[in-house]
C-alpha cells in the first residue's frame, strides 16, 4: 500500500495504469498453475509422513512434468499473443501498445519461473516448513516492490520494471530450489517415469 503513491508519482497515472493492466494479464496467465502447488503440498506431505521416497519421487516427477507443459503453453500463448491482447485496449496510443506488448513478452518468461516456484513452494510446505516458504515469499515481494520503486524513480517504465520482475522471479526460483534441495537431502528421491 505504501508503494502505490510512490509508483504513481514516479510513473504517472497513465503509465501506472498500463503497468496494472500488464500485471493483471500476467496474473491471469498464472492461472495455468491450476492447483498443482496445492496438490504438491498434499501428496508430498503424505509421502514425507510415510517416509516413502518412491512416492515422493513419483509426485515430483508427475507435478514437474505437468507444470512444464503448462508453463510452456502459458508462456508461448502470452508471448505470441501479446500484440493481440494489447489490441483490445483501443485507448492506448502506439507507444503504450509497444511498451505493453514488450512487457508482456518479457513477462511470459517470468510466468515460467513463477509457475515452477509454485511447485517448489508446494514441496516446501509438504515438509511443513511454512516458515521458510513465507520468508522467501516475503523477501521476493519486498525485492519486487523495492525494485519497482527504484526503477520507476530512475526513469524506467513498464518494460524496465518487467525486466526487474523477471530477474527477481528467476532468483526467487533459484532460492526455492535450493531450499527444496536442502529439505530433500538424505532422502533417496529419484525421478520416476
Amino acid at each position: 500500500m505504501l508503494s502505490l503513491p510512490l509508483l504513481i508519482g514516479n510513473l504517472g497515472q497513465n503509465t501506472f495504469g498500463l503497468w496494472t493492466l500488464v500485471s493483471a494479464i500476467i496474473g491471469v496467465a498464472m492461472l495455468a498453475e491450476a492447483g498443482l502447488s496445492t496438490s504438491m503440498t498434499y501428496f508430498s506431505a503424505r509421502s514425507i509422513a510415510a517416509n516413502d521416497s518412491t512416492a515422493l519421487g513419483q509426485n515430483l516427477t508427475a507435478t514437474l512434468s505437468a507444470v512444464t507443459a503448462l508453463a510452456v503453453l502459458a508462456a508461448s500463448l502470452l508471448f505470441a499473443g501479446s500484440d493481440w491482447l494489447v489490441s483490445f485496449f483501443d485507448k492506448l496510443d502506439a507507444a503504450q501498445r509497444v511498451a505493453a506488448s514488450t512487457a508482456l513478452r518479457i513477462g511470459a518468461f517470468a510466468v515460467v519461473a513463477l509457475l515452477f516456484q509454485h511447485i517448489m513452494i508446494g514441496l516446501i510446505r509438504g515438509f511443513q516448513r511454512f516458515d521458510l516458504s513465507n520468508l522467501l515469499s516475503t523477501l521476493q515481494v519486498a525485492a519486487n516492490i523495492g525494485g519497482y520503486i527504484y526503477v520507476s524513480a530512475h526513469g524506467g517504465g513498464i518494460v524496465a520494471m518487467m525486466y526487474w520482475h523477471l530477474v527477481v522471479s528467476v532468483v526467487g526460483l533459484a532460492a526455492y530450489v535450493l531450499v527444496a534441495g536442502y529439505l530433500l537431502r538424505g532422502r533417496a528421491v529419484r525421478p520416476s517415469w
